[in-house]
């Protein structure tokens, strides 16, 4: 049995946790490599995996897993990154989704406090799903992955209502509570049309860029606690320890 690929742990014999993401209140989010979809996949093989918190019991964990699994379903987002399985190992629960399909994207709590533009644009991305109920007020800053000059990706783990009653505050980027009306009409057409079954929402294209702006508190001791976890090395990873890990585990 494989539990480990270089200093990296696996997950089922098949997911390899090559680097941490993030670490917060939600617990930790590492990239990882399916094993099973190297050989066919390459760079493709790449996932995200969520360690849920230690405190998440199995019967918890797996309502979360269905919770997200119809709400990405039924919310169809190519941004919002697809759950895949649910594994436990020992008393802790992994969720593991799909990768951004853009090499090295990190999570925000991580990263530099970003600027005011691109908290416009990321609340024009996020507010839509705030007011139909999907997203808290406050978003977990490590359930977030960027980089510059690509759109912001969301773990479909954000959508837990469970997890989300679990964040602090101080590592949430945090959407504004006064709801402008044209969003606010945007947000209950595309309820009453999903209901409905018709496009009736398509015929509204509303600019939230001005309408909400998020806060990001300063991040720098969440960066620092991405830097050492029990999985092995937490650095960026290089296209040469994926090379590594796929030549010790026999994929090349």
């Amino acid at each position: 049995m494989k539990t480990a690929i270089l200093g990296h742990a696996v997950l089922d014999e098949r997911y390899v946790l090559l680097e941490c993401l993030a670490v917060s209140a939600l617990g930790e989010v590492y990239r990882a490599r399916d094993l099973q979809l190297t050989r066919t996949h390459g760079a493709a093989s790449l996932v995200i995996v969520h360690k849920l918190p230690n405190s998440m019991a199995t019967l918890a964990a797996r309502k979360v897993y269905k919770h997200i699994t119809q709400t990405t379903q039924q919310l169809n987002k190519a941004w919002i990154l697809h759950p895949s399985a649910l594994l436990q190992k020992g008393e802790s629960h992994y969720i593991v989704m799909q990768s951004p399909p853009i090499w090295g994207m990190q999570s925000l709590s991580c990263q530099a406090e970003p600027s005011r533009r691109f908290h416009k644009k990321l609340s024009t991305q996020l507010a839509p799903l705030h007011q139909l109920g999907y997203l808290d007020t406050h978003i977990d800053a490590a359930l977030l992955l960027s980089q510059r000059g690509y759109p912001v990706y969301l773990l479909a783990t954000a959508l837990s209502t469970e997890l989300q009653a679990m964040q602090n505050t101080y590592t949430c980027f945090r959407l504004s509570n006064k709801l402008p009306l044209k969003v606010l009409s945007f947000a209950v057409m595309v309820t009453l049309s999903a209901a409905l079954g018709t496009g009736a929402a398509a015929v509204l294209s509303p600019s939230l860029e001005d309408k909400f702006r998020l806060s990001a508190p300063s991040r720098a001791d969440m960066s620092s606690r991405c830097h050492t976890q029990e999985y092995g090395p937490t650095s960026q990873a290089t296209q040469a320890d994926h090379l590594e890990t796929q030549q010790a585990a026999g994929c090349v």
